[in-house]
């Protein structure tokens, strides 16, 4: 077991308006946390109830390309960046950037393969749960309200049709069922 050091691996979280870190408000996430204890056995073994990290041995993983940023301060145990403008600019940051786009992006789409799956096999409940869930975190793709908008059909639950559908458009009208909804 190992701390590794995270300078690179929270940076998309930072830095996206759209995370979790920026979109939600996380007043429960300490007994969230807590529910899957279970799953560090191995941490609560090695440290009982003193979880004292500092006794993890330290695992340093070294940016992708030599030039570091280093323009920053320690204040109150926190890194402050001074020049956002030059940090954003250092090819560390731009490689993390994009490294995180592109596994967001493919994420993306697995998830909206999954919803074109579930619907042609008439698996609403999970079409439902994944839809409102994008919704919920402030995702806002046509897609997303157009998939909504098929499942308010399917449910036969025009309220939920009326509520999404002028998001989906112009995508909604390439289905004919839809069209009687959009004002």
């Amino acid at each position: 077991m190992f701390i590794i050091n995270s300078n690179h691996i929270y940076l998309y979280n930072d830095l996206s308006i759209l995370s979790v870190h920026n979109t939600l408000k996380l007043d429960n996430d300490y007994e969230y946390i807590q529910s899957y204890q279970s799953d560090f056995t191995d941490i609560i073994n090695y440290f009982g109830n003193n979880w004292d990290v500092l006794e993890l041995p330290f695992y340093y993983i070294e940016p992708p390309f030599k030039s570091k940023y280093d323009n920053y301060r320690i204040v109150d145990e926190s890194i402050q960046i001074l020049d956002y403008n030059e940090y954003l600019k250092n090819s560390n940051t731009t490689y993390c950037i994009d490294f995180c786009n592109n596994i967001t992006f493919q994420l993306y789409h697995i998830f909206k393969s999954n919803i074109d799956m579930w619907l042609s096999k008439n698996d609403f409940d999970k079409v439902f749960q994944l839809t409102n869930k994008f919704i919920e975190n402030n995702c806002s793709d046509r897609d997303i309200y157009l998939y909504i908008c098929i499942y308010g059909v399917l449910s036969k639950n025009e309220n939920l049709i009326y509520k999404y559908i002028k998001y989906s458009l112009p995508l909604a009208y390439n289905y004919n069922y839809l069209l009687k909804y959009i004002k």
